[in-house]
C-alpha cells in the first residue's frame, strides 16, 4: 500500500485545505501575512508540514511533532522534495518512522535577503507566533499534544536559543509537550563577537574572510545584520574612525555596537532555560573558519559547549554536544555523512528521551 505524505504551507491568518498527497508551494489565493504585526519588521514568516496519515491523523494520533526551524536561506518550501537538499531529506527521516511524527518546516522570514537583515534576539517573537501557531494547528491534525521536539539549522537555531535564553517566552503552555519537550539543534552561531573575529580573518589572520564590500561574509553576517553598517557606508563604531566602512572596522567588532553583543549566551545561567533537555550538534570546529566556502566553520563550537555545560550542571537539566569535526558548517544535515550513516543525533536523542 502506497502511504500519502501530506504536505501544505500554513499562512497565518488564512485556512488552508488538508491535501491527500505531496504538494508544493502554497495555494495562488492565499497571501503570506504571518508575522508582519507582531514586531516592527514587515516581513512574513511560514511553515510548511509534512507527515505520513498511515501514522498520523485525526483518527489515529501520533505523539509526536517536530518544530525545525530553517537556516538562512529560509526555504521551509523545501520540505517538499527528499531528492534535492539536505534539509527535507534530514526531516524524511522523521516522516518514515513507524514511530509517528508530524514534521514542521518554520521560517522567521520567508527571504534570506530579509534574514541578513534581523539580529537573532529580534526575532524572539517571531519565533514565539511559529511556536504557537504550528502546536495548535498540529493539535487539530493529529497530534495528541504528548511530546515535543524544538529543532533547527544555522539561523534557525541561533534564533531559537537566542529566544529561550533571552526572553521568557518558552515558559508558555505552547512551549512544551504534555509528556516531554526537548531541543536539540545543528550548528548555531550563537555569539556574534566570536564569529565576527573569525569572519574577518583568513586563514593567515589578514583580511576579510570572504571578500570585502557588498560581497564580505563580515558586512553580510555582522555589519548589515546588526545595523553598524551596510555596503559603501560610512560609520562610526566604538573607537573606530567615521571613515571606515564595514571591512575596516575594528576586529572583533566591539560589543558596544548596535545589537551585536546582545546576540551571545555570556552571562545567561541554566535557569533562564524553561525547557531542562538540550542537545547541540556541531559542524566544523577542525576546520579553517573560511574552508569548503563556509566561512562558518568553527566559530560556534566554543559558545555551544560553554553553554552547554552551563545547563547540564544544572540540577534535573541535560545537555551534551555531538561533534563532526571535518565536515563543513553546510554539511551539518547531511544524511550521507559518516560513512554513509545519516545525521540522525537529534531523532536518536529525542526518541531516547521520549521512552
Amino acid at each position: 500500500m502506497i502511504r500519502a505524505i501530506l504536505l501544505a504551507v500554513v499562512l497565518f491568518g488564512t485556512s488552508v485545505p488538508t491535501y491527500a498527497a505531496i504538494q508544493t508551494g502554497s495555494p495562488s489565493d492565499n497571501p503570506y501575512v504571518a508575522c508582519d504585526n507582531v514586531d516592527s519588521e514587515s516581513y512574513d514568516c511560514e511553515f510548511y508540514y509534512r507527515y505520513d496519515d498511515a501514522t498520523c491523523s485525526t483518527s489515529s494520533e501520533c505523539d509526536n511533532l517536530v518544530i525545525f526551524f530553517a537556516g538562512g536561506g529560509m526555504k521551509c518550501e523545501d520540505i517538499d522534495s527528499t531528492s534535492s537538499n539536505n534539509m527535507a531529506n534530514h526531516l524524511d527521516q522523521y516522516v518514515t518512522s513507524s514511530t509517528g511524527y508530524i514534521v514542521t518546516a518554520a521560517c522567521v522570514v520567508t527571504r534570506f535577503v530579509d534574514a541578513d537583515e534581523m539580529p537573532f534576539n529580534d526575532e524572539a517573537a517571531r519565533v514565539d507566533k511559529l511556536v504557537d501557531e504550528i502546536t495548535t494547528w498540529a493539535a487539530a491534525n493529529g497530534w495528541n499534544g504528548e511530546n515535543l521536539l524544538l529543532s533547527g539549522v544555522s539561523h534557525g537555531a541561533a534564533a531559537l536559543y537566542m529566544t529561550m535564553a533571552h526572553e521568557t517566552l518558552d515558559g508558555g503552555s505552547h512551549w512544551s509537550g504534555d509528556t516531554q519537550t526537548g531541543v536539540c539543534v545543528y550548528d548555531p552561531p550563537v555569539d556574534a563577537v566570536v564569529r565576527d573575529d573569525a569572519y574577518h580573518k583568513d586563514p593567515d589572520g589578514v583580511d576579510d574572510c570572504n571578500g570585502s564590500g557588498v560581497n564580505g561574509t563580515r558586512n553580510r553576517n555582522i555589519c548589515t545584520r546588526y545595523g553598524v553598517a551596510t555596503a559603501g557606508s560610512v560609520v562610526s563604531c566604538g573607537n573606530a574612525s567615521a571613515d571606515l566602512d564595514c571591512d575596516e572596522l575594528p576586529t572583533p567588532l566591539p560589543a558596544s555596537c548596535s545589537e551585536v553583543g546582545d546576540d551571545t549566551m555570556d552571562g545567561v545561567v541554566a535557569s533562564d532555560f524553561a525547557i531542562n533537555h538540550h542537545k547541540f550538534v556541531s559542524c566544523g570546529e577542525n576546520l579553517e573558519a573560511c574552508a569548503s566556502g563556509s566561512p562558518v566553520n568553527g566559530p560556534t563550537e566554543g559558545p555551544m559547549d560553554d553553554i552547554c555545560t552551563t545547563i547540564d550542571n544544572a540540577s534535573g537539566k541535560t545537555c551534551s554536544v555531538n561533534s563532526y569535526g571535518y565536515h563543513a558548517h553546510s554539511q551539518c544535515l547531511d544524511v550521507t555523512l559518516q560513512w554513509g550513516q545519516p545525521i540522525d543525533d537529534c531523532k536518536n536523542w529525542f526518541e531516547t528521551l521520549t521512552r
